[in-house]
């Protein structure tokens, strides 16, 4: 098992996601279909988003649902409540 998890991976993800809504902004599908750089900017952050994540998957649950909390509670993440 990894030595410890890092929160920065899901400051990452976060930042990631958050990314992802202000690129899409109000764009419709098709919108979105029409644009290349947009959807090359969607796609790049979902990679991210994959890469973080699977750094992740090695550890418990429980352990990764505290770590949410605490950033949640603790850290002010709006993030995570919107």
């Amino acid at each position: 098992m990894p030595e410890k998890i890092s929160i920065f991976y899901f400051e990452d993800i976060l930042e990631s996601i958050e990314k992802i809504r202000r690129y899409l902004g109000n764009a419709s599908y098709d919108e979105f279909l029409e644009n290349e750089m947009l959807i090359d900017a969607v796609v790049r952050n979902l990679e991210i988003i994959r890469f973080l994540i699977l750094k992740v998957v090695a550890y418990p649950f429980s352990f990764i649902s505290q770590v949410f909390f605490a950033l949640s509670r603790f850290a002010g993440h709006k993030k995570l409540t919107e």
